[in-house]
């Protein structure tokens, strides 16, 4: 069997390989890799071999692992033998060494690494597409959106876009977890009442040191009593760790012609969206095709007082949030983005943005919406065509989530 593209990599970078293999099989590209392609009883050199003479481009996922790697050398050694084209997938900011150096220095690299892989994989696809002379035309792309469909689904979805969902809600989810240590560092920091009392004191009694103290127990009834309260309680509220399974929309919330999706038909899970001191606890993503739109959303939990407080400082930096998300987006052609003012209202706080993008040629807006209710945290995503009305809006679909997490928060009968 004869393939499109043979993937070297290290086995240390596994996670990079299935995220690349999954887009350029999506495009309907044709992939071997190790050691989902070897088959059992087969000799591994032997099917090595094999397999990039089968193929017509050789794609390489460079990393610190796969430079020191022999058996990666050995297949670009191999490949150059046979008359491969190599495209490097440089996913970290190095440069080859040794024999590596020396066989890969006249390569056209793609660079993948600022701010991460994931944001260029669609490019990758692209690049590869092209060097396979695969054609895609945007009209092609525009006719899957918008053709009817009883049942749509990703299948149903341009290939381009398969890797920037991915990107959006990785960069998205990056950015929120990044924003929350930031601001729990920055509320932290914020005084107490405590600290307060005890610097008046301390100039009270710089101010005055010839007159002695009051003596509390000689006036008590005349001494004001300075009752700390503190800001920031860092302790569990009373609700605990709550499930919030069900704190996600249904087809029931939304209009006609959507459909449920998985998000791990575009690669995705919670675990990827997840990251230090933030953890997706439920997520939910629809599809409509008449007119194109996707809507995907996702909660976390903020069990301590500080956290909220850390997530509501975060919700302060719009501006911040939004630099973040669009450099997270790589080389997207951004052609707007300003705040989501009217948001405000949508839980105890709350921030929202909006972006378009010249995708590839595809120009696609991205309503987001973020907010915290009690101890719970929300993101909201609605990406759909410029040129069209979205049959849900984010401010729509915010507030019925928000009405969702409301529920849960309310003891029942």
């Amino acid at each position: 069997m004869n393939y499109d593209v043979f993937i070297s990599y290290s086995s240390e970078d596994k996670i990079v390989a299935d995220a690349v293999v999954a887009a350029l099989e999506k495009r309907g590209i044709r992939c071997w890799y190790a050691p989902r392609d070897i088959e059992a009883g087969t000799d591994w050199g032997d099917s090595i071999t094999h397999a990039i003479s089968d193929s017509t481009l050789m794609l390489l996922i460079f990393s610190k692992n796969s430079n020191r790697s022999k058996r990666v050398l050995d297949e670009i050694y191999y490949s150059i033998s046979e008359g491969k084209t190599i495209l490097p997938f440089r996913i970290e900011k190095l440069d080859p060494s040794g024999a590596m150096r020396l066989h890969l220095s006249s390569r056209h690299w793609l660079d993948a690494y600022d701010p991460s892989w994931e944001a260029h994989i669609y490019k990758l696809v692209d690049t590869a597409a092209s060097n396979l002379n695969i054609e895609s035309k945007l009209s092609d792309d525009l006719s899957l959106i918008r053709t009817p469909s009883k049942k749509p689904g990703v299948k149903g979805l341009p290939w381009k876009l398969i890797g920037i969902i991915s990107a959006v809600c990785i960069v998205i989810a990056s950015v929120i977890g990044f924003m929350v240590l930031q601001g729990i560092g920055a509320a932290d920091r914020m005084p107490t009442a405590t600290q307060e009392s005890s610097i008046t004191e301390e100039t009270i009694f710089t101010e005055v040191p010839t007159t002695p103290p009051p003596t509390l127990t000689a006036t008590p009834t005349n001494t004001p009593t300075v009752t700390p309260t503190p800001l920031i309680t860092p302790t569990v509220t009373p609700l605990g760790r709550l499930d919030l399974s069900e704190a996600v929309l249904s087809l029931e919330d939304l209009p006609s012609g959507f459909q449920a999706i998985s998000l791990a038909e575009f690669g995705l899970t919670k675990e990827d969206l997840s990251g230090e001191g933030f953890i997706v606890e439920s997520v939910f993503s629809f599809m409509g095709t008449e007119p194109f739109e996707l809507v995907v959303g996702f909660t976390t939990l903020l069990p301590t007082h500080l956290e909220q407080a850390g997530f509501d400082v975060a919700l302060d930096q719009p501006e911040f949030m939004m630099e973040s998300f669009i450099s997270g987006l790589g080389a997207t052609d951004i052609l707007e983005q300003k705040e989501l003012a009217d948001l405000n209202d949508i839980g105890d706080a709350s921030a929202g943005m909006t972006v378009l993008a010249d995708m590839q040629g595809i120009p696609m807006r991205m309503d987001m919406a973020i907010f915290r209710r009690d101890s719970v945290g929300a993101f909201v995503l609605v990406m759909y065509l410029d040129s069209d009305v979205p049959a849900l809006t984010v401010d729509e679909a915010s507030n019925l989530l928000d009405d969702r997490i409301v529920e849960m928060l309310t003891p029942g009968e």
